[in-house]
């Protein structure tokens, strides 16, 4: 991969960011035979800041080309209001768009190789607080999917996906973070009401309610978090009445930094062994634990 940028600063109120990306995606560590396995990605992008008074602009421009795929011009517009160092006051417009898979389009005997990526277009209001030890922010957003990759079976009960759905999705975000002495709490939660256009039905496998309250304790070099993850219930399959019921997760971890270049580190998922599915007939991993060593030279 090879991501250079370079910045230039116009004035101390305007500055310039630009650079371009490259990188290459393999499939690896599988038995089955894709028509292609490998492909590479360009991209180009221009980003520009400016401050005037109370007032903050931003902007970004950015092209990227994919083996395979059309060139896919992505943009985002954005203007703040700062009454003060503590408060912010937003609104922003942008697209974006996401590249099928290897399996969505190569997938042996299911993958569709005419499909196009998935566009976006939202724009989103927010509002952001800075408090004594921790930060409050609110979104609000809109947004409109074209061509979004839905897999779904045929009448002969084999799955592909297709780019069938066009698609609404208006939600909001909650994000609350506090420092309380050596502990840090951080809560991050949605809601979203989204609808297939072409069955004014909600998308699948998409809950409408998430949360994550992660419980953070460092002192000296320990640090330790517990993170409950919560999932709300959601459809699975247009063609049945299945639904995957709500989840509450929880991961424990613990980390110690050994010297200045050696820490080590230990993670426990799915502590309680929760039972729960993310699409039918996919099996999750039940507990689960993960050791790790890292040094740095």
């Amino acid at each position: 991969m090879w991501f250079p940028r370079s910045v230039c600063e116009l004035s101390e109120n305007t500055s310039f960011v630009g650079g371009f990306d490259w990188y290459e995606e393999r499939v690896s560590n599988t038995s089955s035979v894709y028509v292609k396995d490998k492909r590479t990605a360009r991209a180009v992008f221009i980003q520009s800041r400016h401050q005037m008074n109370s007032f903050l602009f931003e902007g970004a421009l950015r092209q990227d080309n994919i083996q395979g795929l059309d060139n896919e011009v992505t943009y985002n517009l954005s203007a703040g209001y700062q009454p003060n160092a503590d408060w912010l006051l937003s609104i922003s417009q942008g697209t974006g768009f996401k590249a099928p898979t290897f399996n969505d389009l190569y997938w042996p005997g299911g993958g569709n190789k005419d499909l196009m990526p998935e566009e976006v277009k939202s724009t989103e209001i927010l509002i952001r607080n800075h408090f004594n030890n921790g930060i409050l922010e609110v979104s609000i957003y809109d947004s409109e999917i074209d061509n979004l990759i839905n897999w779904a079976p045929d009448a002969s009960g084999v799955w592909h996906p297709e780019n069938i759905d066009n698609a609404t999705a208006q939600g909001v975000d909650f994000t609350f973070a506090l420092q309380t002495g050596d502990f840090s709490h951080l809560v991050a939660a949605g809601y979203v009401e989204t609808e297939d256009k072409s069955t004014g039905k909600e998308l699948l496998r998409r809950p409408k309610v998430t949360a994550i309250y992660t419980l953070g304790y460092q002192v000296d070099a320990l640090t330790a978090n517990l993170v409950l993850d919560y999932r709300g219930e959601s459809k699975d399959n247009k063609y049945s009445a299945v639904t995957l019921n709500s989840v509450l997760l929880t991961d424990i971890s613990l980390s110690y930094q050994l010297s200045d270049k050696l820490s080590v580190s230990g993670k426990v998922n799915n502590l309680f062994d929760r039972d729960y599915t993310v699409a039918e007939h996919y099996l999750t991993d039940g507990i689960n634990y993960q050791l790790a060593a890292t040094y740095t030279f």
